[in-house]
């Protein structure tokens, strides 16, 4: 008997399927926030979606 086990990739962002395949591009976004008034986050996200990444990139474009 022999055993198979796969690797399905996930939006970090809204949890959607991305497949099975490791996606072409290598997208990171990391974010973080803290100090003595600000609320303490960290965001680290590597795979997007096609929706979400549009989303990104948007809002990236938008800060400059």
């Amino acid at each position: 008997m022999s055993a198979k086990t796969t690797t399905e990739y996930f939006c970090d962002v809204c949890s959607q399927s991305i497949g099975e395949e490791k996606p072409k591009e290598d997208l990171r976004v990391s974010a973080g926030m803290n100090g003595e008034w600000a609320m303490e986050f960290q965001y680290d996200l590597k795979h997007f979606c096609a929706g979400c990444r549009h989303k990104m990139v948007e809002f990236f474009r938008g800060l400059r």
